[in-house]
């Protein structure tokens, strides 16, 4: 069976209070707000929960031992892999909490989750939430489902803003258990189904349905077998303007919803997050082969055949920088970022740690040049490190034609010195005011997605 990284896949967000109104049925439809796409009610609870469950002091206590721990490593023994433990340990508690309510809650629904930059919004902060790699132009959603049991998932796509990929995977077991990374490589969780947009039936109006559970014939079916299952839901956003699609999921069989213990949970989540935290701080070590510094792997094929994923590993002094240069090839998605030692991700909205298509300007001959480095160099396609010379790229190709293959997308990488960036052939060039553009529109462009 295919193997691929599914974990981060996860979680949607909660509902708008609608007031009794002295307006026309027909003038308040008109004046009122869309319902939300994220903003659920199950997500108010999830991240609830998660917040509640955060601040406990028996997770407090297990945080701390964590950081003792992760420091003795060899990545924690490092400048820049011991100053980013803290971020790494609360990043990776808010993804197991999430993924413990996911599995103990009393009807399935889905829950966004996993996302590095911290979300404020609906009255509250949620910190980081995620484990490796996680891309920041994805709206990752994710449910727990028992497994031969049938459930409808359906769907709309807003069809002027629809996101450049939509991709559904299906995998056993629970999210909170983490694999053994010492023996998954880059590609780290069984899948039991996945496809993509491409294959789905949608209507002219951008609506969709698939089904999961039992053995059938169906078209947009994925079979699972008894037991626990996640299923994620992916939409890659290649423009920030774009819109995740909304989403709905019904259990079609029989069955009682499972009783809610908010003391079971929390034992749940201290009896696991040790494990789930320790297995993903290896994922560095051992993710694309386990590479060594200054080099890149070879793009490979994703589960689905929706596209290829590349890790660059890099390890710069004061004074360099990598200068990469990547052809799109067929893709309509080509998405780059930037993460720390541990391949966590520093937040999106205020620093330039990633590039899509819409946001990366191209070189005179139709290929796209981005310079990784600690300082900016004064080019457009820079990737900013937030001041750390010691980590990883993540190069990812998508929504890619059934037949096309993983040569010539890597046109060329090298290190360089930092001052040779901006003299590179064909490579545009950026002001500090034009700068601090691009980082304003990025923010602006990021929150569209809180709804």
């Amino acid at each position: 069976m295919s193997r691929i990284v599914f974990r981060r896949s996860c979680l949607a967000l909660s509902a708008l209070a609608l007031t009794a109104s002295s307006f026309s049925f027909a003038a308040f439809a008109a004046d009122a707000p869309p319902e939300p796409i994220l903003g659920t009610p199950e997500q108010d609870e999830a991240e609830r929960l998660v917040l509640e469950l955060a601040e406990h002091p028996d997770v407090k206590a297990i945080q701390a031992g964590l950081r003792d721990q992760l420091r003795e490593t060899k990545i924690g023994q490092t400048k820049d892999g011991a100053a980013t433990i803290d971020h790494v340990v609360e990043c990776m508690t808010n993804s197991l909490i999430f993924m413990e309510v996911l599995t103990y809650r009393t009807t399935p629904y889905f829950v966004w989750g996993t996302e590095d930059t911290p979300r404020e919004w609906r009255g509250r902060r949620v910190g980081c939430v995620g484990t490796a790699g996680d891309n920041p132009d994805n709206v990752y959603r994710t449910t727990s489902l028992q497994g031969g049991v049938r459930y409808e998932v359906t769907g709309k796509f807003d069809p002027s803003r629809r996101a450049t990929q939509f991709i559904v995977q299906a995998g056993p077991g629970e999210g909170s258990i983490p694999p053994n990374m010492a023996t998954a490589g880059s590609e780290v969780v069984e899948v039991l189904g996945a496809f993509s947009d491409r294959e789905l039936d949608i209507a002219p109006d951008g609506s969709f349905r698939l089904t999961i559970g039992g053995d059938t014939g169906a078209t947009n079916h994925i079979v699972t077998p008894p037991g626990r299952v996640s299923v994620g839901f992916r939409d890659t956003l290649g423009d920030w303007n774009q819109r995740p699609a909304r989403l709905s999921l019904r259990r079609l069989d029989p069955g009682e919803p499972m009783p809610f213990d908010r003391d079971e949970l929390r034992r749940r989540v201290v009896g696991r997050l040790g494990d789930y935290v320790r297995s993903w701080s290896q994922y560095a070590t051992y993710g694309f082969g386990g590479l060594e510094p200054n080099t890149h792997s070879t793009p490979t094929g994703r589960a689905g055949g929706w596209g290829f994923v590349m890790g660059v590993r890099f390890s710069l002094q004061e004074d360099e920088a990598v200068a990469l240069t990547l052809s799109r090839g067929e893709a309509k998605y080509l998405g780059f970022q930037v993460v720390d030692p541990w391949t966590m991700a520093a937040d999106a909205t205020k620093y330039q740690t990633s590039l899509n298509l819409a946001q990366a300007t191209p070189d005179r001959d139709g290929n796209y040049t981005y310079i990784i480095s600690p300082t900016d160099p004064g080019v457009a396609n820079w990737l900013d490190t937030t001041g750390l010379h010691d980590g990883f790229g993540i190069v990812r190709w998508q929504a890619t034609p059934a037949d096309e293959t993983s040569e010539g997308l890597v046109r060329s990488f090298r290190i360089i010195k930092l001052a040779d960036a901006a003299r590179l052939p064909g490579i545009a060039k950026i002001t500090p005011t034009q700068r601090q553009a691009q980082l304003e529109k990025r923010a602006r462009e990021w929150a569209k997605r809180l709804h």
